[in-house]
C-alpha cells in the first residue's frame, strides 16, 4: 500500500516525482486555461464577420396575451422599429410560448372537459 504517484517505495531513485506531477497538472490547467481563451477569441471574431440570422433578430417579452396576430404584430413593428421611418422591413414574425403556461393552460382544459363530462344533460351550467 506503499505505491502512489508520490510514492513509488523505499528504493525510489529520489523524491521528485511528486514535483513532476505538480508541474505537470500545473502545466494541463494553463494550457487548457489557454486554450479556452483562444477559442472564446477565435468565436468572437468569427460572429463578428458572419452574418447571421441572430444578428437582425429582435426578441421581445410580455407580450399580452391578446397579441397573437403576426401580421398585427410586424405592422407595429415595421412602424415603430426605428425613430422617424414608418417603412422598417419586418421579414418574419414567430411567436414563441412559454412552455410552462402552456402545461397549466393544458391542465386546465383538461379539467374543464372532466367537469363537463360529468355533468348531467339537463343541467344549464
Amino acid at each position: 500500500h506503499w505505491l502512489s504517484p508520490g510514492n513509488l517505495g523505499p528504493d525510489s531513485p529520489s523524491n521528485s516525482m511528486s514535483a513532476i506531477y505538480t508541474v505537470c497538472v500545473v502545466l494541463v490547467g494553463v494550457l487548457s486555461f489557454f486554450a479556452y481563451q483562444h477559442m472564446v477569441i477565435t468565436e468572437k471574431k468569427v460572429d463578428a464577420r458572419t452574418v447571421s440570422p441572430n444578428d437582425f433578430a429582435v426578441i421581445v417579452r410580455n407580450l399580452p396575451a391578446s397579441a397573437t396576430d403576426e401580421r398585427a404584430i410586424a405592422d407595429f413593428f415595421r412602424e415603430h422599429a426605428v425613430e422617424g421611418r414608418a417603412d422598417t422591413e419586418v421579414v418574419k414574425v414567430v411567436i414563441g410560448w412559454d412552455a410552462s403556461d402552456f402545461r397549466d393552460k393544458v391542465k386546465e382544459m383538461r379539467s374543464i372537459r372532466d367537469q363537463l363530462a360529468n355533468l348531467e344533460p339537463s343541467d344549464p351550467l
